[in-house]
């Protein structure tokens, strides 16, 4: 198995619920995939937000990836490189049912 390469800052887990803090935060939504078990259907979406608990002064939210089957190895690189690319260190990884 690869190595997980070095990135220049730490990757910080948080709840969904945090996603649209004040601050930069990835979403990863992930479930199995039912034709292929060893494949993850998965959409990660980067989320911008101005403000506080009471009042956002902007709040923006791009599509990185929508609904692609990748190997669990294949997600945490892909998250890796979009939060060092976009130097967002809050991920939220939400497994749906």
């Amino acid at each position: 198995m690869a190595q997980p390469r070095e990135i220049g800052f730490m990757i910080q887990q948080i709840a969904a619920d945090e996603v649209d803090l004040n601050g930069k935060a990835l979403a990863v939504r992930y479930k199995q995939d039912g034709r292929r078990p060893e494949l993850l259907r998965v959409s990660i979406s980067a989320h911008w937000t101005d403000g506080d608990l009471l009042i956002i002064r902007s709040s923006e939210m791009r599509l990185i990836v929508g609904r692609v089957c990748m190997t669990r190895d294949a997600l945490h690189a892909r998250v890796v490189s979009e939060a060092e690319k976009l130097a967002i260190e809050r991920v939220a990884w939400v497994e749906e049912g």
